[in-house]
């Protein structure tokens, strides 16, 4: 079985922004994501704590000082 992460907190999706929701990451893949309040009926051990900060998807750069020869 892969490695398992489950991370819990504030989460950002293409869609939306939940307040409170669980992330599981089995090896490379999502496993399951959804809000905090559906995970105790979707699997048999307990959420998380939750973390302080955001979760956010994967290769987002959110520093930026220019590209192609130019800064700004």
């Amino acid at each position: 079985m892969p490695a398992r992460t489950v991370l819990r907190g504030r989460l950002v999706t293409p869609d939306e922004v939940l307040q409170d929701a669980v992330l599981v990451v089995e090896g490379i893949r999502i496993s399951w994501v959804g809000p905090a309040a559906q995970w105790q009926h979707a699997v048999d051990w307990p959420a998380p704590e939750p973390v302080t900060g955001t979760l956010l998807p994967g290769l987002v750069d959110v520093h930026c000082h220019g590209a192609a020869g130019f800064s700004f």
